[in-house]
C-alpha cells in the first residue's frame, strides 16, 4: 500500500470506509498466497474498524439533520468554516458507533471519561473530526501543494467506480445519506477531494512508502514498541512421539556451529529456505518484525536473550523446534501485528505518518483560531438524536 493511501486511512475520517467497509480505494487487497497458520505467531483479534453498514433504528436521522439549515455556520477556523451539513456527517458516524458499542439505549447524560457526559464526548469528538478537514485545507494552502490533473483524474475514476457500483448517482447519493450521513453527493466529493490532497502532501513530504523519512527518526519506535526481528528455522512436531524433527533440528544446529565462513547470515538464510517448515517465514524471508506478545512466549524469550547477530539453540514450542537468528530491525519491514491482519504498513511508514499527525498537523492546528457560533453552542445532542 502506498503512503498516500495509508495517510487517508490513518488520519482521515475515511469516507470510503464508511461506504465500502474497506480500504480507501475500490481495489481489492492483494493476496500474498499465505493462507496457512504461521507457527509461532499468536492469533489476531477482529478488526476494530469493521463497519456493518447499520445504524440505530430508533433514531429519526432525517429529523436530526433538520435541526439546522444545512449551510448554517457552526464553527469558524481562521478563514474557514464548518457548516451543519459537514458537522452532521461526523455526528452521524459517532452516534451510530455509540449505539453499536453500547448495544442498549443511549444514556446521553451518563458520565464517562474526564467527568464528561456521553453527549459532550460525542459532540467533542465529532467536532474535532470535522475541524480536521479545515486544518487539512489550511495545511495544503500553506504548503503550496495542490492536486494535479492526473490527481483529479484518479479522484474522478474512484467516484465513477462507486457511482457505477451503486447503480447510478441517485442510488449512490441515497446510500451515502442512509449509511454515512451525507446530505449530498457533492459534499462527499468535496471531503474526499481533501483526503486526496492530504495524501499528496504526505507523499511530497515523506516520499512513496515514506522512503524520505530518515532512519534516525524511525529508530525511536523500536525501543518504544519493544520491537524485535528474527529469522528462524522450524521443524514441526510429528504425532505419536516421533523425534525425527528434533534430530533434524540438532543436525541443523550442528551445521551452524561448524560454519567457519565470513557470511553467516547468508548461510543461515539458505538453511532456512531449504529446511524451514514455517510457510510464514518463507513468505517473509527477511525475517519477522514483531512485538513480544505477537509470538508464543518461548519464541519471544529466546529472541530477547540473543544479541543482534547471535543464533539460538533449539527452542521448543507447541509448533515444533526452532533455531532463531536475531537480526537488526529492518525499518522497511511490516510488523507481524499488522501483517497478520492483512495490512502492509512498514515501520518507516508508521513513523512518517505519526510525525505527520503529531508534528505537521499540530502545527497547522496552532495556526488557526477557532470560534464556535451561537448555533453550535445551542446544539443539544440528546434532543437532536432522541
Amino acid at each position: 500500500m502506498k503512503l498516500k493511501q495509508l495517510a487517508v486511512i490513518l488520519l482521515c475520517f475515511t469516507m470510503l470506509l464508511a461506504v465500502l467497509a474497506g480500504c480507501g480505494t475500490p481495489e481489492e487487497p492483494p493476496d500474498n498466497g499465505n493462507t496457512q497458520e504461521t507457527p509461532g505467531i499468536t492469533e489476531p483479534g477482529g478488526d476494530p474498524h469493521e463497519n456493518n453498514h447499520t445504524h440505530t433504528p430508533d433514531i429519526d436521522f432525517d429529523a436530526a439533520f433538520s435541526a439546522f439549515p444545512p449551510d448554517t455556520v457552526m464553527i469558524k477556523a481562521g478563514d474557514y468554516v464548518v457548516t451543519w451539513e459537514e458537522l452532521y456527517v461526523f455526528l452521524f458516524r459517532s452516534v451510530n458507533s455509540v449505539e453499536q458499542l453500547l448495544q442498549t439505549g443511549i444514556g446521553w447524560s451518563d458520565i464517562y471519561a474526564e467527568e464528561k457526559t456521553l453527549a459532550e464526548i460525542t459532540l467533542e469528538y465529532s467536532t474535532d473530526e470535522a475541524l480536521l478537514f479545515r486544518v487539512y485545507e489550511h495545511g495544503a494552502k500553506v504548503s503550496g501543494i495542490s492536486m494535479s490533473a492526473s490527481d483529479y483524474e484518479a479522484l474522478q475514476d474512484d467516484l465513477d467506480y462507486l457511482t457505477e457500483m451503486y447503480g447510478g448517482r441517485e442510488e449512490f447519493a441515497q446510500s451515502l445519506k442512509e449509511y454515512s450521513g451525507f446530505s449530498s453527493l457533492e459534499l462527499f466529493e468535496k471531503l474526499l477531494g481533501i483526503e486526496y490532497l492530504i495524501g499528496i502532501i504526505v507523499n511530497e513530504l515523506y516520499g512513496e512508502d515514506g522512503i524520505l523519512f530518515p532512519d534516525e527518526s524511525v529508530a525511536y519506535l523500536v525501543e518504544r514498541e519493544n520491537l524485535l526481528m528474527a529469522q528462524h528455522i522450524l521443524r514441526t512436531k510429528k504425532e505419536d512421539g516421533d523425534d525425527t524433527p528434533l534430530k533434524e533440528s540438532e543436525d541443523l544446529l550442528q551445521q551452524l556451529d561448524n560454519y567457519n565462513g565470513d557470511d553467516f547470515g547468508t548461510f543461515f538464510y539458505q538453511l532456512m529456505l531449504e529446511n524451514s517448515e514455517d510457510p510464514g517465514s518463507l513468505h517473509s524471508p527477511g525475517g519477522y518484525l514483531f512485538q513480544p506478545w505477537d509470538m508464543v512466549e518461548e519464541f519471544s524469550n529466546a529472541c530477547i536473550s540473543l544479541e543482534i547477530g547471535q543464533y539460538s539453540g533449539i527452542v521448543e514450542t507447541s509448533y515444533g523446534y526452532h533455531i532463531l537468528l536475531r537480526l537488526p530491525v529492518d525499518y522497511d519491514a511490516v510488523p507481524v501485528g499488522l501483517a497478520n491482519t492483512g495490512q502492509s504498513r512498514t515501520l518507516r511508514q508508521i513513523a512518517a505518518v505519526e510525525n505527520f499527525e503529531f508534528v505537521v498537523i499540530q502545527g497547522w492546528r496552532d495556526d488557526l483560531t477557532v470560534e464556535y457560533t451561537p448555533e453550535y453552542l445551542s446544539i443539544n445532542i440528546e434532543a437532536i438524536f432522541s
